[in-house]
């Protein structure tokens, strides 16, 4: 229940504005700067009952939080859109966000949620 309640606050926080989750003890990245979150966006989305493979669906992230440190645990909030591969426009499948906690050292990774809009 706690963990529902964290992942709807959570979302809350990424609909309403990505800078006031930075208010919340969050830290906000350059989706670009590191490609360990496109990983754990991929993996969040795979890890989904008849996610299957994805075949011919790019993830684009386009916002990216952190919080916790390394020893404690790391929460990535991650939000992202769902492009086809064969469209030359690019257009949007469905726009998801993610809530993915990283046990401290590494150790295991949970999806704590996911939720996209279709």
């Amino acid at each position: 229940m706690k963990t529902l309640l964290m992942f709807a606050l959570a979302l809350l926080a990424v609909t309403k504005s990505f800078s006031t989750v930075a208010n919340a003890g969050w830290r906000i990245h350059d989706p670009f700067s590191n490609p360990k979150f496109l990983q754990l966006a991929h993996y969040a989305l795979t890890r989904q009952p008849n996610a299957g493979g994805i075949p011919g669906v790019a993830v684009r992230l386009h916002q990216v939080a952190t919080q916790g440190t390394y020893q404690e645990g790391v929460r990535y909030l991650l939000s992202f859109d769902l492009v086809p591969l064969t469209c030359s426009s690019h257009q949007v499948m469905n726009s998801c966000s993610a809530l993915v906690f990283e046990e401290p050292a590494g150790n295991a990774i949970h999806i704590l949620g996911i939720d996209c809009l279709h």
